[in-house]
């Protein structure tokens, strides 16, 4: 996954590279242009010097022009410039052996060949001087560009790679900021404070994220209130209603018992139900109040010989093994694993329970002997009123006794998973960290 920083070092690099072949290629168009500019320049002033030389040789000589021209041009030695003397179409005088360059019309206008930038220019009647340079020093020029774009690029791209480093960690704290006081923020708690910030985008990101914020604390308070006012409105009936099947119970007859019964039990599975769901409705991440060390030992002899007492156990628990947390949550966590155990293991078969503390972890595993899932169910027992075909056949619920488990694990900094393998009788962990007094 990328990151601010990693993509303004790839930025900075490819800016880098690409700047460095443009600005070399850049210089090095500039720089031919240039000595073409300096080269035409040279081309004027060597053809009027030579035109001078050649008129002061024949005046000196008595002689013609032409071999003025080749006494002239011994004379001067030139040596990278060629200077020829043509006659309409023929070459009268050449300072250097070889194709000649000419002949051109005699404008003092340059012209570039494949080979050559010359300059012609009138001599006398009927003859024309033309001087020429090598346009090969444009290329040793190009070359000389491009050798030093080859041995800089590693020097340009390392420095690239620094600053791009340094930038990019630079850029990318304030948002590296941001995210560690979101993630560190608790529901319906203020965001921490923040120091100013210098980034315009980074300050209305956060204004904008404090705003959203504020309206989900808003929203979530709302709930909660909703949520405890109908935990009492709902509480309350429910009571009045058990209270009143009670009392009816002592003065009815054999039929009507049955049914006050069957209401009592339906009275007694929703006030759970209800409770069940307001528990749930509890955030995950929120700080549990009142924390006190709690034993996991006892809890588990507890639950498993009141809620297990027909059936038997195979129970392997150290007297002691201490978490933090709330002892009545951690009852129902307990007391809905050990049920679920209950009702599917096979009939005549010890249930395994065990309890183990093993690296700053309390475990409590509870196998259900015969009971098969496959891995693709595993995940599903946990969601919130989820029933397989096997929990449908066993009888009524609501499919919240696995997802209340491992909300109130979670609630503890732990967690409930669904562990074995395919062909292995079910096995329920429910894991927390474990506590030791500070002198311990």
């Amino acid at each position: 996954m990328s990151t601010i920083a990693g993509r303004f070092r790839q930025a900075t690099l490819v800016v880098a590279i690409v700047g460095s072949f443009v600005f070399a290629a850049t210089a090095a168009l500039i720089a031919v242009s240039l000595w073409e500019t300096r080269e035409v320049q040279l081309l004027r002033d060597t053809s009027r010097a030579l035109e001078e030389a050649i008129e002061g040789e024949a005046a000196e000589q008595g002689g013609p022009l032409p071999q003025a021209a080749r006494e002239a041009f011994r004379e001067t030695g030139l040596v990278t410039h060629r200077a020829e003397v043509w006659h309409g179409s023929t070459l009268l005088a050449s300072s250097q052996a070889g194709r000649a360059v000419g002949p051109l019309p005699a404008n003092d206008v340059p012209t570039a060949t494949p080979d050559w930038i010359a300059l012609a220019r009138p001599l006398g009647p009927d003859l024309t001087l033309l001087v020429a340079a090598p346009r090969d020093l444009s290329s040793r020029a190009f070359g000389v560009f491009g050798w030093s774009l080859l041995l800089a690029s590693p020097i340009g791209v390392g420095i690239a790679l620094l600053v791009g480093r340094r930038l990019g960690h630079r850029v990318a704290r304030p948002v590296s900021t941001f995210r560690d006081r979101i993630a560190g923020a608790l529901p319906l708690r203020p965001l921490s404070a923040a120091k100013p910030e210098d980034l315009e985008e980074v300050r209305d990101l956060e204004q904008a994220f404090s705003a959203l914020w504020d309206r989900l604390n808003e929203s979530l308070a709302r709930e909660q209130d909703f949520a405890a006012n109908a935990s009492h409105e709902l509480r309350t009936p429910l009571t009045r209603l058990s209270l009143l099947a009670e009392r009816a119970l002592s003065d009815a007859g054999p039929d009507a018992s049955e049914a006050l019964r069957l209401q009592m039990e339906e009275v007694s599975r929703l006030t759970r139900l209800v409770d069940a769901l307001l528990l749930l409705a509890r955030d995950p991440a929120a700080r549990l109040e009142g924390r006190e060390a709690v034993n996991i030992s006892d809890l588990v002899r507890s639950s498993a010989h009141r809620i297990l007492k027909t059936r038997t156990l195979a129970l392997d628990a150290p007297d002691e093994a201490l978490v933090r947390g709330e002892e009545d949550l951690l009852v129902i966590a307990i007391d809905n694993l050990l049920e679920n155990a209950g009702k599917f293991a096979s009939v005549g078969e010890a249930i395994p329970i065990s309890v183990l503390e093993h690296d700053g972890r309390v475990r409590l595993a509870i196998t259900t002997p015969g009971a098969r899932i496959a891995p693709g169910e595993r995940e599903q027992l946990f969601e919130r009123f989820y029933r397989g075909p096997e929990a449908r056949a066993a009888g009524p619920g609501y499919g919240l006794g696995l997802p209340l488990a491992r909300h109130i694990a979670r609630l503890h900094g732990g967690d409930v998973v669904c562990a074995g393998g395919d062909g292995v009788d079910a096995r329920f962990v429910l894991e927390a960290p474990a506590w030791r007094p500070v002198s311990a």
